[in-house]
């Protein structure tokens, strides 16, 4: 028995505390040939963020400006701030969840400082209020595909929808997994930042020159692929999550002065230094993270984008000859002709969306939360980076076709139909930053499972409404392969 992808997506919405995207109650299969189909590619296409069933809180409006004196004359500088760890940081900010949080006279005095700003009441009202632009994650562990648990790999991803509108008779296989690259997850097994906890995954297709091929990849001979990579080649992720905390952290420590500038900016070094490397410890005070002064960490990203096109159009090179090779094969064992189709395989390589906002102003953190301490410099810096991703995926697409004129590979323009619903628009469909808020300050964050630490990854990954969408775009471009 076939079921319909409303069927499909509302019995997974059920799972997940969220429901089908408005418009896809009445979906219906796309009529064509059956597929075999496979899906290759990072957390766009695996679907990161969508398992912990957060919503945009539509209804949500700012709060009246507080004023607050914050003036900590009393403590003393150059508190001693030598082996802290992380979690040390992360167990003191947690304004907004007085019960859970220590008491503040037993606090270490090194924190007194950071505490004591976030509760004057301009600060902690004002993220306590911002930690609602997003509903509370309805899962704090996430609901994930089965066997996709370590991938954070989701039955509400694109390529899942795309599945329940192909034909009856249509197979179908996700190896997508959330921070995969091409030399780490699609052509080799990914190792995730945290071997010791998971063991490495894949890899998504293989190394076709060393005959190391995915068995289900192999065994399935897909006739239709997406293929989602690139931003974790230029190392984007992490990019995004320093310029997140640098910027952040620098416009708290410009709102000091005096002991409190000085302690702010010792414990804003420290946590740099531990979350990104010991010479984020001073860059984030020289306002990098813009296109004049990219900074090491976003400026290693843009780097690292040169040379991506080819680095695609190979893995592309090498699908297509394992087809030819897989086609043989099943020629001389004797596969019935409507099981080879040697000359079918379409591969949809797909372009990012632009998640931040666009514009001459960025928006305010009161008016928008999702902004955060983002000025304008740095989301042309963010945006330029998808730009630039996007020509060199789509000059990949040309060097593949340009190969073998038989080949059909094509452009998922995931931006195309993105475009309008950025992080700060009426009907964003991308995860803000804010959730992260949402993490910190109510103690969400407690999903170790996947890549990463639980919901930051979900930040400026698309929302159930954008992947409901993809696919639609996705089963337009199948309907005329």
């Amino acid at each position: 028995m076939r079921f319909s992808s409303a069927y499909l997506l509302a019995s997974a919405g059920a799972a997940a505390g969220v429901g089908a995207p408005a418009g896809l109650q009445e979906a219906h299969a796309v009529a064509m040939h059956a597929w075999r189909y496979i899906a290759l590619g990072d957390s766009t296409t695996s679907g990161e963020g969508l398992g912990y069933g957060m919503v945009f809180n539509s209804s949500w409006t700012p709060l009246p400006k507080v004023d607050a004196a914050f003036e900590p004359d009393s403590l003393q500088q150059g508190l001693d701030l030598e082996g802290t760890t992380g979690q040390d940081i992360l167990k003191w900010l947690s304004p907004c969840d007085f019960e859970a949080r220590p008491d503040f006279n037993k606090m270490p005095t090194k924190y007194k400082v950071l505490n004591a700003l976030l509760e004057t009441p301009a600060v902690q009202l004002g993220l306590c209020h911002a930690a609602t632009f997003w509903s509370a994650p309805a899962n704090d562990l996430g609901i994930w595909a089965p066997g996709g648990e370590a991938c954070h790999r989701s039955a509400l991803s694109y390529p899942f929808i795309l599945r329940a509108q192909l034909k009856a008779g249509s197979h179908f296989s996700s190896q997508s997994c959330s921070g995969a690259s091409i030399p780490n997850g699609v052509v080799a097994k990914q190792v995730g930042p945290k071997p010791e906890s998971s063991a490495p995954v894949g890899p998504q297709f293989g190394n076709y020159t060393l005959g190391d091929i995915n068995v289900e990849f192999d065994r399935l001979n897909p006739n239709l692929v997406t293929l989602g990579i690139g931003a974790n080649d230029a190392g984007w992720a992490g990019a995004l999550q320093y310029c997140i905390v640098s910027t952040t952290a620098k416009a708290i420590a410009g709102a000091l002065s005096g002991t409190a500038a000085a302690v702010f900016t010792d414990f804003a070094s420290l946590a740099m230094g531990l979350l990104f490397g010991p010479e984020a410890s001073t860059s984030w005070q020289d306002g990098d993270c813009t296109l004049a002064n990219p900074g090491p960490v976003a400026g290693s990203s843009l780097a690292a984008l040169e040379g991506l096109d080819e680095s695609i159009a190979e893995v592309v090179d090498w699908i297509y000859l394992h087809k030819a090779a897989a086609s043989q094969r099943q020629r001389r064992l004797g596969a019935p002709a409507e099981q080879v189709e040697a000359a079918g395989l379409t591969v949809l390589v797909q372009t990012y969306y632009a998640a931040l906002p666009h514009g001459d102003q960025a928006p305010a953190f009161a008016d928008c939360p999702d902004v955060l301490m983002f000025s304008k410099a740095n989301l042309d810096l963010f945006n330029e980076f998808e730009d630039r991703l996007n020509a060199q995926i789509r000059a990949a697409i040309v060097l593949a076709n340009s190969a073998n004129s038989q080949r059909d590979v094509r452009e998922l323009n995931l931006e195309a139909v993105f475009s309008g619903h950025e992080l700060c628009s009426a009907d964003p469909w991308a995860y803000g930053p804010s959730i992260l808020l949402k993490s910190l300050f109510h103690g969400t964050f407690k999903d170790t499972s996947g890549p990463g630490l639980g919901l930051i990854n979900a930040v400026a990954h698309p929302t159930l409404e954008a992947h409901a969408v993809f696919a639609a775009a996705a089963a337009q471009l199948v309907s005329t392969a």
